[in-house]
C-alpha cells in the first residue's frame, strides 16, 4: 500500500471512534435513526400483527412489516443521518475549520460512512431479533441475497444523503427538509402498509429508490418468492447519480448571504 493510501487509512481509523462517540452523544441521532424504527415496529407490529394481507405469498401483516421496517431503518441510518450531519456541520462552519487541519476530507467522509455502517448493522440485527422473538417472523429465507441487498442499499443511500446535503440551505432546516422528503416517500413506497403495484402510486414509486429496496427485503424473507436483484438497479442508478451530484455540488463552507 502506498504512503498516501496508508495515511488515509490511519486518519480514517483515527477519526472513526470520534464519529461514533459524537453520534451517540447526540440524542436526535439516536431517537430518529435508532429508536423511531423500533417504536414503529413494536407499535404497529403489536396492533396489526395478525391482520390478513396477500403480498408475495405473505398472509400476515407482521411477516410483511418486519422486513419492510428494516429497510426503513437502514435508510434512516444512512440517507437521513448523513444528510443532516453533513449539512449541520457545514452550516456551523465545522467542516470549513476541519479543512484547515491535517484531516483529509476523504478521511472524514469515510469515518462518517463507517459509523453509518455500524449503526445500520446494529439496527438491522436488533429489529430482526425483535421480529423473530416477538412476532415469530421466520428468519430470512434468502440470507445471502438479503446481505447483498442491504450492502448495495447502504452504499446508495449514503450517496443520496451526501447529495441531499448539497440542497439543504441551513442547519435549522436540515431535519425538516430531510424528513419532509424521506417520510412521505417511505410511506408511499410500502414501508408501513402494502401498496398495490397496479395503482398509480405503485407505478410511480417503483421508479424511485425506496420501493425496490423495500420489495427486495420482503422477498428475502418470503419462502414463496425468489428475490431478483434487478429491481435494485433502480436504487443503484439513483445512488450513482447522487454520488456524481454530491461530488459536483457539495460545499465545505457555509453559504454566504
Amino acid at each position: 500500500m502506498s504512503d498516501p493510501a496508508m495515511k488515509l487509512v490511519k486518519m480514517t481509523l483515527h477519526q472513526t471512534p470520534y464519529e461514533i462517540r459524537q453520534y451517540w452523544r447526540s440524542p436526535p441521532n439516536a431517537v430518529f435513526a435508532m429508536a423511531l424504527p423500533i417504536i414503529f415496529l413494536l407499535l404497529l407490529g403489536s396492533l396489526l400483527a395478525t391482520m390478513p394481507i396477500q403480498v408475495e405469498g405473505i398472509t400476515r401483516y407482521d411477516q410483511y412489516f418486519v422486513p419492510a421496517i428494516i429497510a426503513f431503518g437502514l435508510i434512516g441510518t444512512t440517507f437521513t443521518n448523513l444528510a443532516m450531519t453533513l449539512s449541520i456541520r457545514r452550516e456551523s462552519g465545522l467542516l470549513h475549520r476541519l479543512r484547515t487541519t491535517p484531516l483529509p476530507a476523504s478521511a472524514l467522509l469515510a469515518a462518517l460512512i463507517i459509523n453509518s455502517l455500524l449503526v445500520s448493522i446494529c439496527l438491522v440485527v436488533i429489529m430482526g431479533l425483535l421480529g423473530v422473538m416477538l412476532f415469530h417472523v421466520a428468519m430470512p429465507r434468502h440470507p445471502l441475497s438479503l446481505l447483498a441487498v442491504l450492502g448495495v442499499a447502504w452504499i446508495c443511500f449514503c450517496a443520496m444523503g451526501a447529495a441531499m446535503a448539497t440542497v439543504i440551505p441551513s442547519s435549522e432546516a436540515a431535519p425538516g427538509v430531510v424528513n419532509a422528503v424521506f417520510l412521505p416517500v417511505a410511506v408511499a413506497s410500502g414501508a408501513f402498509f402494502p401498496i398495490s403495484g397496479s395503482s398509480w402510486l405503485g407505478t410511480v414509486m417503483v421508479w424511485l429508490p425506496v420501493r425496490p429496496f423495500v420489495q427486495l427485503c420482503i422477498s428475502c424473507f418470503s419462502a414463496s418468492s425468489t428475490p431478483s436483484l434487478a429491481p435494485l438497479l433502480v436504487t443503484g442508478i439513483w445512488g450513482i447519480a447522487c454520488f456524481a451530484l454530491a461530488v459536483r455540488f457539495f460545499r465545505w463552507s457555509p453559504k454566504r448571504n
